[in-house]
């Protein structure tokens, strides 16, 4: 997917929390990490961003780190604010939270995938990407 330098879709799948010395995240044995997947929905905020670049860069929140050295792109929408995953974890089961994060990726070309159906959350691991028929419920899953 063509997309410009400074915006990127970062798609993390199956990512824990761990409160060891401080709050940060970590990855489980089947955690995936994607970096500008061409799901439909990435494309989507790919193209959304574009189209909202300036409100994007003139408006970032006071929380963004400032020994980056790349421009700030993480806003808090009018009316909300950013929470820590501490507070996530005893806020209600559901919501929209907007979560301020560090990541390192240390393969970007990972040569497995974890693919999971989308009726009952079976989990496939693989090397490739391309349609597969679930053995629980026999429903064919795709990407």
């Amino acid at each position: 997917m063509a997309t410009e330098p400074d915006l990127l879709v970062i798609l993390g799948r199956s990512i824990g929390i761990s409160t060891y010395q401080g709050l940060s995240m970590q990855t489980r044995y089947n955690s995936t990490l994607r970096v500008n997947p061409t799901y439909p929905q990435a494309v989507a905020l790919i193209n959304w961003a574009k189209d909202n670049k300036t409100m994007l860069l003139g408006s970032p929140s006071e929380k963004t780190s400032a020994t980056s050295s790349i421009s700030p792109m993480i806003v808090t929408p009018a009316g909300q604010q950013l929470i820590s995953i501490a507070e996530i974890s005893s806020a209600p089961s559901m919501g929209m939270f907007y979560v301020e994060a560090e990541m390192a990726i240390l393969d970007e070309f990972q040569d497995f995938c974890v693919l999971e159906c989308s009726g009952c959350k079976q989990k496939k691991r693989t090397k490739d990407r391309k349609d597969f028929e679930c053995p629980k419920c026999n429903r064919k899953t795709s990407l």
